[in-house]
């Protein structure tokens, strides 16, 4: 009989369910406790119960977990010391957006070799998160692969849908469900208004089917993701964190009938920094500044950090410099350190 469907594929294997992942590498009591306290403390900071500022920082993309937690380590150890005015979330991103053939990030491909052994990048990335959540240090992520995330979506307390992908009715409905404050990145050539489009889909009640944890194809129907926010990230014409910027797009959150929540989170790498991370601290004081001059609809910022300045190519995988990005361009933490000491500083 003629075959109609899989005609392309060369192989199809069978993976761990979201259930048998999680049931596998559980969450810690004091996990879980990081977890909730960290979600209601964005929360809080989005609807201005929480005047703490929200400070997203931590490598482009995770590559190799010993160093990652080296680097959640460093970042624990400072995040105590600006509490009572920073709340630090760190970056922990195992998926990596490509607009060509690269590698596509941890949870893929976590040997980054093309071997592509999906389930060990999961159980390895999942024990990676719940050994930083241990150190009391919440966790923020990009939703990108909607498999992926299902692997893990009980440990972050935030998330963003990226600038690549905020066009997307699928991921839209998604992150009206999601448990997690969610930010929309602004799309690189459109503006804000696709990102504005996309939160007001989420805000609502949507109806999508996809596999529940034990597989199951299965029905969903949502509440609405009332914490949504927009992320401005730059842009291929230029930045959008100047003040100007940040007012145009603080007044068309409000504009029409659509209730969108007034506060702003800027990314202070991507089309801010034109991918330069040496900009970044300045990004964060200007930011930092119009926050002072009481725009309290600026509520956090996003900072790409790492162990060692700069980035590295993966020409050769097995001969990677340790400590060093992978993806996009990091401060390394000598200079994050400093960043972070003087934006709360700024804060007193």
């Amino acid at each position: 009989m003629c075959r109609l469907s899989n005609t392309k594929m060369r192989a199809i294997t069978q993976l761990p369910t979201p259930a048998e992942i999680k049931e596998s590498i559980p969450l810690s009591k004091s996990g879980i406790q990081t977890v909730l306290q960290g979600r209601r403390t964005v929360e809080n900071i989005l609807t201005g119960e929480d005047k703490r500022f929200l400070l997203v920082v931590g490598p482009c993309s995770i590559h190799n977990t010993r160093e990652a937690f080296e680097y959640a380590q460093k970042l624990a150890g400072i995040t105590k010391k600006v509490q009572n005015r920073i709340f630090v979330v760190m970056r922990l991103c195992g998926d990596k957006p490509r607009t060509g053939k690269a590698w596509t990030g941890f949870l893929q491909d976590p040997r980054m070799d093309g071997s592509c052994d999906i389930a060990s990048g999961w159980r390895e990335f999942r024990a990676l998160a719940i050994k930083i959540l241990d150190l009391e240090l919440s966790v923020g992520c990009e939703i990108l692969d909607a498999e992926n995330y299902q692997r893990i979506d009980d440990l972050p307390s935030y998330g963003w849908i990226g600038a690549r992908n905020v066009g997307g009715q699928r991921e839209r409905q998604i992150a009206s469900g999601l448990s997690i404050p969610t930010g929309f990145k602004n799309h690189p050539v459109g503006g804000i208004r696709t990102a504005l489009d996309a939160m007001s889909v989420s805000i609502h009640s949507n109806i999508f089917a996809a596999p529940n944890d034990d597989g199951v194809s299965s029905r969903f129907v949502t509440d609405g993701n009332q914490h949504s926010h927009l992320i401005l990230r730059g842009m291929d014409t230029g930045p959008n964190y100047d003040e100007k910027s940040i007012e145009t797009a603080i007044k068309n959150l409000g504009l029409g009938e659509k209730k969108l929540l007034q506060r702003i989170v800027v990314d202070a790498s991507h089309g801010n920094s034109r991918k330069n991370h040496l900009t970044q601290r300045s990004i964060l004081c200007n930011v930092l500044e119009q926050r002072l001059a009481n725009n309290q609809n600026i509520v956090g910022v996003m900072y790409e950090s790492y162990l060692l300045d700069g980035s590295q190519t993966l020409d050769d995988p097995q001969n990677l410099k340790p400590g060093i990005s992978v993806t996009d361009s990091c401060d390394g933490w000598e200079r994050t350190e400093e960043t972070i000491l003087k934006m709360y500083e700024m804060l007193g």
